[in-house]
């Protein structure tokens, strides 16, 4: 990583964990990681259902303190599953924000690579020469937007004498700044008849 002062990591963090990825040899081309806008609208529907279900809770508990410890604690007891659900609900754009920020891209000259840095490990998943034959780009107004490898990665998965899993996601880069300028990147990879690569691999690692 070194030899390669162009590519900027936000994170020195970030750092070791792709060194750690990489083969002999193998060179980074382009680095990033999705805006977390991009997460947080499909969370809006379950952070108003929480924005209800929290409050018509706490509408009805606030009568039961008066009425004594018997009907609050009956209330707590049967309600309270619901109230935590609520709550999850409510957190969900955070947690949309959180998983932009832990996630990261990278394009070697042999693959595609996704990062997800969880709590406990952190998921890997290649994307080798095969799956970005096929790309698909969806561009907004500004510029950004999403690279899919989906048509390429159906029927992924499974070992020899075992039946191969189907993507039911898409999957790819995802709320990227410049998508058009990354999408010719993939394509150049993905066009070098000498360059090597490998299938797609999917794991976590402590």
């Amino acid at each position: 990583m070194s030899e390669q002062p162009d590519i900027l990591f936000t994170h020195v963090d970030q750092i070791p964990m792709v060194e750690g990825e990489l083969e002999r040899e193998e060179r980074i081309s382009w680095t990033g990681r999705p805006h977390s806008w991009r997460f947080v609208p499909g969370t809006i529907p379950g952070f108003v259902f929480g924005v209800l279900i929290t409050t018509v809770l706490l509408l009805a508990f606030l009568p039961l303190p008066a009425q004594g410890w018997g009907p609050t604690l009956l209330f707590c007891l049967f309600v309270g599953p619901f109230f935590l659900i609520g709550l999850v609900l409510l957190s969900s754009p955070l947690r949309a924000i959180r998983r932009a920020y832990r996630t990261l891209y990278v394009v070697t000259d042999r693959r595609a690579i996704t990062f997800y840095r969880g709590i406990f490990s952190t998921s890997v998943r290649s994307f080798g020469l095969e799956q970005l034959t096929d790309l698909q780009r969806k561009e907004r107004h500004d510029g950004s937007g999403d690279i899919t490898f989906m048509s390429s990665v159906k029927g992924l998965g499974g070992s020899e004498g075992a039946p191969r899993r189907a993507s039911a996601r898409d999957v790819g880069f995802f709320g990227i700044g410049n998508v058009r300028e990354v999408e010719e990147v993939l394509k150049a990879i993905a066009a070098r008849a000498d360059a090597r690569g490998e299938s797609y691999t999917e794991r976590e690692t402590g």
